[in-house]
């Protein structure tokens, strides 16, 4: 029925060539509800959020496979325009999607060979000059994705600045902006590219190296409410990494409720504390990743202050000093090496990680700081100040099974029988 298949297509993912087949016969086919109910939608009109599969273009892959499935992603597109979230696993291909349709995706230059004839006043066009006009035809779209590869030519990925051209800003519908780049950020392009995202207010930048980030935030509209900044997931082991430091560029989001800064996202000297509290009176939540430097002499009157001289700060969320605690004898009480009593917390257990400008008292004094003032205080921090509490219950409850194996072996050899 209607209502159910509404229900059913709203959020639709299509993870292969085969899917996307099943799913253009689908939206194409005649609708047999259109002609017994009033207001009926049809299928691609229900789609809300719309997943659409990895297409390859390379050497090694085949070409025509690649070619049909670029064409059914242009079909589906066509029938799916109240889209609000569009996602796609490789960006590359939808260079092409967008010398017709609508798709916010990027440029991939490996399609110059195979595409040229079709989109090769396109190619000419860089994106931030001309491609996201299209964005206007799908009104509904307040959610986007672009995930960028890792290449060595990915400083091409927005295009190249052209002042001849002229530039329309404003166009975009997009609300939630999440980026995975590296190099191409900093080019001009970057910037002109999302200064036309004139309604933004969350915006997540996952890095893929370091890179000069200032032009690119200075460009951002001053609409962001919810920032987030760090390096990509499979970076974060990476100690080699340069660090961003983007705390200065930060005092132009006043509007800012919400801030998550990764790992060499400011610098260790902890200015970004001052520059919070002087410049985003509306900043609610502050979260710091794993591998952030905290400074106490900087952390500690920042939050003593909620935030600032508007006292706006509600929760601080630090994960900054890195432990493991897990597994918990008490949590395992059948693991062979608990049962017995000989669990080894050297070789299982992390010891926090303190610094010499934040150590464990330091930890102890902020706790104290943050439930004096309300600022709601969590974290990997909050459990690296109870390590000592925690190690010593542990081993307290250790010690009750090493005496029960000891109280077993008495019984089991009649020692301790008819003694008084």
């Amino acid at each position: 029925m209607p209502v159910v298949r509404r229900h059913k297509f709203e959020t639709t993912r299509i993870h292969s060539h085969g899917l996307l087949q099943q799913f253009v016969a689908l939206v194409e086919r005649r609708d047999p509800f259109s002609s017994w109910f009033t207001g009926v939608n049809s299928v691609g009109a229900c789609v809300r959020s719309l997943t659409l599969p990895r297409v390859d273009i390379c050497e090694e892959c085949d070409h025509d496979v690649s070619r049909k499935a670029l064409v059914s992603i242009r079909r589906i597109l066509r029938y799916c325009s109240e889209v609000e979230v569009l996602t796609c696993a490789n960006l590359g291909p939808m260079r092409v999607l967008l010398s017709q349709h609508a798709a916010p995706f990027l440029h991939l230059y490996k399609l110059k060979e195979l595409f040229l004839s079709e989109v090769e006043a396109e190619l000419r066009t860089p994106l931030s000059l001309g491609h996201f006009v299209r964005l206007r035809r799908f009104p509904c779209l307040r959610n986007l994705s672009l995930d960028l590869e890792w290449d060595g030519n990915e400083t091409e990925a927005f295009g190249t600045l052209d002042t001849s051209r002229p530039r329309a800003t404003g166009l975009s519908p997009v609300v939630d902006l999440a980026l995975w780049a590296g190099e191409s950020l900093a080019t001009p392009g970057a910037a002109l590219f999302v200064a036309d995202f004139a309604q933004l207010t969350r915006l997540e930048i996952n890095l893929r190296g370091g890179v000069d980030l200032g032009p690119f935030l200075q460009a951002c509209p001053v609409t962001l409410t919810v920032l987030t900044i760090h390096y990509c997931e499979e970076l974060l082991d990476d100690v080699g990494l340069e660090p961003v430091n983007v705390e200065a560029d930060l005092a132009r989001f006043v509007h800012l409720t919400e801030l998550t800064l990764g790992s060499g996202m400011f610098s260790p000297t902890c200015e970004l504390f001052p520059i919070l509290s002087s410049h985003l009176p509306r900043l609610r939540t502050v979260t710091l990743e794993p591998g952030t430097h905290l400074v106490a002499a900087k952390l500690l009157p920042y939050v003593h202050a909620r935030g600032g001289p508007s006292h706006q700060l509600d929760k601080l969320v630090l994960d900054s000093i890195e432990l493991n605690t897990d597994p918990l004898p008490s949590e395992h009480p059948y693991r062979p090496d608990v049962k017995n009593g000989t669990f080894n917390f050297r070789n299982e257990w992390q010891l926090p990680k303190w610094t010499a400008s934040f150590g464990g008292a330091d930890a102890r004094a902020l706790i104290s700081a943050a439930a004096r003032v309300g600022v709601d205080l969590v974290g990997e921090t909050v459990r690296a100040a109870e390590y000592d509490e925690v190690r010593a219950r542990e081993e307290a409850y250790l010690q009750t099974r090493r005496d029960e194996i000891l109280y077993s072996l008495r019984s089991l050899f009649g020692e301790g029988e008819g003694e008084v």
